[in-house]
């Protein structure tokens, strides 16, 4: 122990040191910054060391002084919190109050919210500790209110739950059960198990004291289900003695009785000697109501009333007696009412008005004969109902607020989420709007580059078509009207009938290639096509036309009907030249808003590999291309062709 007051004395000399040197006014480089830092550390080493030593009061008074003086506000506000604790620790609850109160004065000079619901806590908490109930719970009320306002998710449940437990303690069930659910609304993620576990065992014993067992044991479900490696282990074992007893009121005896003996060989019940009697009790008192005449309860009862005998705990001791009075009041009356009595008693020292009740309830039970604990249980009654309408007045003010502010905040929600869809459709539409436009902008300049491309293809091959048509008039003026001159002059000297007919077939050529190529009347476009194809018509070869008569060839284009006329004369090229045939059809007809045409010959065909090679295919392919028409050759035959094409009208 002198050992230990040394290095106290060697940590406090250092702590004052540090002090001397904040005060050196030559000290002008050390900044505020450097200063907290310091005073900090020296904090957080002295709370360490010295959490309930008395010597540690005047420390942390001298401590206070140099904080104060450098305002170093924080530091000064967590000294005092250290302080009041440590006065608590040692006892001394009023100076623990006093201390908690200039707290509260310095935050609000300072206007310090955090500090302010802190201080206002300590307050509560020292009230408490002095029975001063009402103000305690009015603090408690106030440090919640501005917990809550700083959306302090962490120590505003915190708050609502020791209201929770003062109600319970008053007795007021309802009002205890309904301040613990308010407090769940304040659960998030973040804050710890404990104080969501502790709610949740407010809320169990609340409908368990209401008689409501079925319920209380679906919120110790929950405390059940939530508990985890980070629970406290000493709230684990209030949660499983609170069960086992819900299991007893349920009748599930076997149940309540395998908790209590696994609890009474947990080596933190064992090390705890209340603990252990709390639980000793409850577990005879559970085999006494499944059993009176078992033979072990009273044994067990009886120790558990020594051991807080010993201790002097008046809370265990009045539930010991009333468990006892419960045990003897069939078998042993006398014993029953001095139980009943002791129980009133320790309740009395304490002031539990509960309690009191409780005990009274009991002794009037047992002899209704008295008329004076029957007058004082109606006096008591009537005081704990009163002030159970004034600790609801205190927190009925703050919890309209917070509904208030629940409601606010669910429109503020609900508008905010309105405000985020309106923003997404505006997102969404503007977007699709700018894809639209987009889109439409590619789709313009596919649709340009395909029309050009077209364009290009017509021109060129209008190109192609002009120049034929001058190539074909200059046959024709400059070989078929020689050829006509040297006609006429055999005719005058015609010596052989076979010149002449040879001359014609060539005159003929000329003047159908003038005619294929020159211009083309589409007033008489039938005519022209039938006589393209039937112009080649001879003894060798049979042509049969079918449907050109049957088209409206008005409603169709003059290039289409001009690329129409070209192909067909490829394909009569074709035969004439290569095929051998002997037998050609030519089929028109319209399906679908397309001319097709399909035309078929009994000549030698050509296979796959020299299709490619011969330019008069390439010229029909690429003639009806540009019209977006199609033409297909039909290669798997045994003889001939069949070349089907389509144009659109």
């Amino acid at each position: 122990m002198k050992k230990y007051y040394y290095i106290l004395s060697f940590l406090f000399l250092f702590i004052l040191i540090g002090f001397s040197l904040l005060n050196n006014k030559e000290k002008k480089s050390v900044n505020t910054s450097s200063k907290a830092d310091s005073l900090h550390n020296y904090y957080v080493n002295t709370i360490r060391i010295l959490s309930t030593n008395p010597v540690a009061i005047k420390h942390i008074d001298s401590f206070i002084k140099v904080t104060s003086k450098n305002k170093l506000d924080r530091l000064t506000f967590k000294s005092y919190m250290v302080k009041t604790r440590l006065l608590s620790n040692l006892g001394k609850q009023l100076e623990a109050l006093s201390d908690s109160k200039e707290l509260l004065r310095l935050s609000t000079e300072k206007n310090d919210s955090v500090y302010i619901g802190k201080a206002n806590y300590k307050i509560a908490l020292y009230n408490e500790k002095l029975f001063n109930y009402q103000e305690a719970f009015d603090y408690y009320n106030r440090s919640f209110a501005i917990h809550r306002d700083l959306k302090d998710s962490l120590l505003a449940p915190k708050r609502l739950l020791s209201m929770s437990k003062m109600q319970r303690n008053f007795g007021d069930y309802i009002g205890n059960s309904i301040t613990a659910t308010d407090g769940l609304k304040y659960i998030n993620n973040l804050v710890t198990s404990n104080t969501k576990l502790g709610l949740y065992q407010e809320i169990s014993i609340s409908f368990r004291e209401q008689g409501n067992y079925k319920e209380a044991l679906l919120w110790s479900n929950k405390i059940i289900s939530t508990i985890d490696k980070y629970t406290d282990s000493g709230n684990v074992i209030v949660y499983k003695n609170t069960r086992a007893n819900i299991f007893k009121d349920l009748k599930k005896y076997k149940q309540s009785t395998d908790i209590f003996k696994n609890l009474l060989k947990d080596t933190l019940v064992i090390n705890n000697p209340l603990k252990y009697a709390q639980i000793l009790s409850n577990y005879a008192y559970c085999k006494w109501v499944e059993n009176q005449d078992n033979s072990e309860s009273e044994k067990l009862l009886l120790t558990a009333l020594s051991i807080r005998e010993s201790k002097k705990n008046y809370l265990g001791l009045i539930a010991s007696n009333i468990h006892l009075a419960n045990y003897y009041i069939k078998i042993d009356s006398q014993k029953a009412v001095f139980h009943a009595n002791q129980a009133y008693k320790n309740a009395k020292k304490i002031n539990n008005k509960v309690e009191i009740l409780a005990a009274l309830d009991l002794i009037t039970s047992i002899d209704s004969t008295t008329i004076e604990k029957l007058q004082e249980y109606k006096t008591i009654s009537k005081s704990l109902e009163e002030t159970r309408k004034k600790i609801r007045q205190i927190y009925a003010p703050t919890r309209f607020e917070n509904e208030r502010l629940t409601a606010e905040t669910t429109k503020k929600e609900k508008q905010l989420k309105i405000e985020k869809e309106e923003k997404r459709k505006t997102i969404f539409w503007m977007t699709a709007i700018a894809l639209s436009i987009f889109s439409l902008i590619i789709l313009y300049y596919v649709q340009r580059q395909k029309i050009q491309k077209e364009r290009t293809k017509a021109e060129k091959l209008k190109a192609r078509i002009d120049t034929e048509k001058k190539l074909s008039k200059k046959v024709h003026d400059s070989i078929a009207n020689d050829l006509y001159f040297i006609k006429i002059l055999i005719n005058r000297n015609a010596e052989d009938a076979k010149i002449i007919q040879k001359l014609n077939i060539v005159y003929d050529k000329a003047r159908n290639i003038s005619r294929e190529n020159n211009d083309i009347d589409f007033q008489k476009y039938k005519e022209y096509l039938k006589e393209i194809i039937n112009s080649y018509i001879s003894q060798n070869v049979n042509i049969f036309e079918k449907g050109i008569d049957d088209i409206r060839w008005d409603k169709i284009n003059e290039y289409k009907k001009s690329v129409i006329y070209q192909v067909i004369k490829e394909l009569m090229v074709n035969m004439y030249k290569h095929s051998n045939a002997s037998i050609v059809s030519v089929i028109f007809k319209v399906e679908k808003k397309k001319v097709l045409i399909t035309y078929t010959d009994n000549g030698i065909g050509f296979s796959s590999n020299n299709i490619k090679s011969r330019n008069g295919i390439s010229i029909m392919e690429n003639l009806t291309e540009s019209c977006n028409g199609t033409i297909n050759f039909d290669l798997n035959r045994d003889y001939g062709i069949k070349v089907s094409i389509k144009i659109p009208c």
